[in-house]
């Protein structure tokens, strides 16, 4: 998700922290895996959960922004070439920068599984670009929306419908062996996407009374469940963190933005930076640690520099190299794309029409 009507600054910040929590569970993670060490004693183990944070938060901006365009088929392609030009651009760009460094370093990589992996259909687990397999849930939230723009009907009786059959097959005592987009549709992430509708209705319905003290309820308890899960309490790969960092995020949505609709606060432009490039971090945060490690690595730095100085230096080179690519390469392709397909009459102009000859 990267847009809404109204550009809510509070939900910028927190899909920034979001993305920061992400990062530095993958940064922690490398750590552990390469020098056996834990940086801040596990901490930012969590951080996963910022992946709960970014379903919620998509369910709601997709259901606020397109809000209008339910039931009014004549938005479908409209809606349909946004969403892709969002998702799209940098994920091949990414998946550029894969292939680019395989020819270079001639490591092994399965041009075909890169090339499907990129198309983020449903029939593949996600195995080169990691941080991708998000989108494939993204892509089928996507889709079934657009039930709801094509007929308002139709969208009343398949969120019910959908809703029943993640419950079912979540509930099934013993696993089964089912296809990959079967496990994607009814997989238990996609109530979080319920979540994120659900408090985009409530906002657009009813007034939140004590905003400001539901969405510090709301910090508190995610942070209160992040511990329990640092310490082993909560299994943050199970279905039951689901429904605790999901309502939580719902929370925490709900809180931030009645909040400031309510006009009681403002944050500076500086402080949404990263949110405004979370896509881009996101995408690009894995590759730039691995890429910063080996750097330092053949520089001799991991070992001469203490641990958690070379922390922090995974984490500022993602964050740098997340902003770089969203400023750089993210929003122009984006631009020009938005440029061919919604305003063609821009473009290059056909030969013998004055202007290539």
């Amino acid at each position: 998700m990267h847009e809404t009507k109204n550009k809510f600054q509070g939900l910028q910040l927190a899909r920034g922290i979001a993305a920061m929590l992400v990062t530095l569970y993958h940064a922690s993670n490398h750590m552990r895996l390469d020098l056996g060490y834990l940086p801040m004693q596990g901490m930012f183990h969590f951080g996963r959960s910022g992946v709960d944070f970014f379903f919620v938060l998509s369910g709601f901006i997709i259901c606020f922004i397109h809000a209008n365009d339910i039931g009014n088929p004549s938005r479908l392609g409209h809606y349909i070439t946004r969403r892709l030009t969002r998702i799209y651009p940098m994920l091949w760009i990414v998946a550029s920068i894969y292939l680019a460094l395989n020819l270079i370093t001639g490591k092994p990589l399965e041009l075909s599984q890169l090339l499907l992996e990129a198309t983020l259909l449903p029939i593949t687990t996600i195995d080169i670009i990691s941080t991708a397999w998000t989108l494939q849930y993204e892509i089928i939230f996507y889709g079934i929306f657009c039930l709801a723009i094509f007929s308002r009907r139709a969208w009343k009786i398949a969120l019910p419908v959908w809703m029943t059959a993640i419950v079912f097959f979540s509930l099934q005592a013993m696993p089964q062996q089912h296809p990959a987009w079967l496990n994607m549709l009814f997989s238990v992430w996609n109530i979080e996407f319920f979540l994120g509708m659900s408090a985009a209705y409530i906002l657009s319905r009813y007034r939140v009374k004590l905003p400001k003290s539901l969405f510090i309820f709301a910090v508190a308890g995610f942070l209160l469940a992040g511990h329990y899960e640092n310490i082993g309490m909560i299994n943050g790969s199970a279905p039951v963190a689901r429904m605790i960092y999901g309502p939580l995020s719902m929370a925490i949505i709900i809180g931030i933005v009645a909040w400031e609709k309510s006009r009681q606060f403002s944050i500076p432009r500086a402080l949404t930076a990263i949110g405004e490039s979370s896509y881009s971090l996101y995408l690009t945060h894995s590759l730039a640690i691995s890429l910063s490690y080996k750097i330092l690595e053949r520089l001799g730095l991991t070992d001469a520099l203490a641990h958690d100085v070379v922390f922090l230096i995974l984490i500022a080179s993602a964050v740098a190299v997340g902003i770089m690519a969203s400023l750089y390469l993210e929003m122009p392709a984006i631009k020009l794309l938005n440029k061919m397909i919604f305003n063609p009459r821009k473009t290059l102009p056909l030969p013998g029409s004055g202007g290539v000859k």
